[in-house]
Formats: C-alpha cells, structure tokens, sequence
C-alpha cells in the first residue's frame, strides 16, 4: 500500500486545531491533581498523603516498590505506603506521583495509535530510568524530578495523536504519523507541560531534547540528564544516535561524566536499571 503523504495545508491545519484550543489539552491524572492540591496546604503531613495515595490501590504498590530501589536504598526494605513517603520526601513523593501516574494517559481507541503510545511510554520509561539512576549516581539534581522528565520528553504525541484520531486516512500510514509527531511533537509538548503549570526546566525539554551540541552556562540541568540517558541508551543498544561523538556533547561534561562509559554495559548499573524498570512497569 503506498504511503500516505501529509501536506503543509493539513499540517497548518492541525496546528491551528492544536494552538486555537480546538481540542482540549490532556490533564493530569486526577490522582496527580489531588496530590498536587494536597501538597499546595501548610500542614500537610505523611499520614494525609498516604491517606489520599491509597485511593489508588495500583499506585499505592508503585509507591512502595520505589522506594525499595536503587534511588532510595535504606538499611532494610519498608512495606507500608506511610514508611515510604517517609524514605522518600513530601515533595518527592509529589513529583513521583506525577511520574507513575502518566501513564495513565498513554491509551486511544485506535489500535493503530494504542501501538504508537505503548511505544512511546515504554522509550520514556526507559530514558526516565537511566536519567534518574544516573541523578543518584552523579548526586545530580533530584532523582523523581530526573524520572519525570524523561517521562515527558515526548509528551507531545499526546494531543497529536488524539487529533489523528479524526484523520482515519492518516491512520493507515506510519510515514504520515511520523512527520505529523516530527513536524508538530515538540511545540505540542511544551504547550501540554505549560498547562500543566510545570516547572519552566521541565516545560522547554520536549521542545530541546536530542539537540545535543545544546551547551548553557551554570550547572547541569534535566534536559542534560535526558540527553545524556538518550544517548547512553542508543550507544548500548545501537539505536539512531549511537554514532553520536560524545566526547563533543556538552551535557556529558556538565554532568562530570566520561563520555566513552558503556554506562548500561557496567553491571552495578545494568542491574539497577533492569531493578527500576521492573518497579515502573509492574
């Protein structure tokens, strides 16, 4: 069957669907907003948190198993949600919370598009997995902020996909979706984290991510830390930027980290990442 091609008139069009708030942007998980709202008021405490967690029975677990990995190795294992916000903070627990309940999102009617999400979410839990081992490793920035931006680097297929959901043409093309996600995913991702109320670090990194001649002043930041995992990911497992010259990507220096590491080829770290992976995704 012959590719279906997309022109610049459908892609202006899906833009001013996008941008002209035509279609509703995606909202948080309502478990993510509750915990949000919860955390906005002066004496909230461990207790309250975990009471308003275990409304979600399937997260509730997570929680707990997250805080059994590598991000937050203790002297012995906790097994009750309370002990686990305790390991993990108030504020940590948020930005985790947000992390695991993306996932929720990353469904469609379409099997078509269902298949694409089932990709995208499991590239991004991957990235989010080496990003965040990779901020305890380092002792770099905070480990559940690193997990959620890798989370939501590409967070833009979101809404467009959704819009494909009106373009039945489209659907029977993988060429079409493609250069819809490439041409328009990233400022779609912005726009999704912005109305988010995200912080602006994490807002511009589905706009940047996989620029990596990308340099600034200061110290390293997440969008350093999603690059870097990006990368590490496709070296070790001859993926598209696998011939990247790392030696010449200015993250991998903001981070202190040797550019010619095979980090998933060290066992210590193999092992974790397998360990963190296996908690996200059970």
């Amino acid at each position: 069957m012959a590719e279906v091609g997309v022109s610049e008139q459908l892609l202006s069009n899906l833009w001013d669907e996008l941008s002209g708030n035509k279609l509703l942007l995606p909202s948080l998980p309502d478990i993510a907003l509750r915990i949000d709202a919860l955390m906005r008021r002066d004496d909230v405490d461990s207790r309250q948190l975990a009471n308003e967690l275990r409304k979600d029975p399937a997260l509730t677990a997570q929680v707990v198993r997250m805080a059994n990995n590598a991000a937050y190795r203790g002297t012995q294992a906790v097994t009750d949600l309370r002990s686990a916000i305790t390991r993990i903070g108030l504020a940590a627990t948020r930005n985790l919370v947000r992390a695991l309940a993306l996932k929720q999102l990353f469904a469609s009617q379409s099997s078509v598009l269902q298949a694409r999400l089932r990709g995208v979410w499991a590239r991004s839990l991957e990235v989010a997995a080496v990003a965040q081992l990779l901020s305890v490793r380092l002792r770099r920035l905070e480990p559940e902020v690193a997990l959620l931006a890798g989370l939501i680097h590409q967070i833009g297929v979101l809404p467009l996909l959704r819009l494909l959901e009106n373009e039945p043409e489209l659907l029977r093309s993988t060429q079409a979706i493609d250069h819809v996600l490439d041409r328009l995913g990233r400022q779609a991702g912005k726009m999704v984290l912005a109305s988010w109320g995200f912080a602006p670090a994490l807002v511009e990194i589905p706009e940047k991510y996989g620029f990596f001649e990308r340099s600034h002043a200061g110290a390293a930041d997440y969008l350093d830390l999603v690059n870097v995992a990006i990368l590490a990911l496709d070296v070790h497992y001859e993926g598209v930027n696998a011939s990247v010259d790392r030696s010449r990507v200015p993250a991998c220096a903001a981070l202190g980290l040797d550019p010619a590491l095979d980090l998933l080829g060290q066992p210590d770290f193999a092992a974790d990442y397998d360990a963190l992976l296996a908690a996200l995704t059970s």
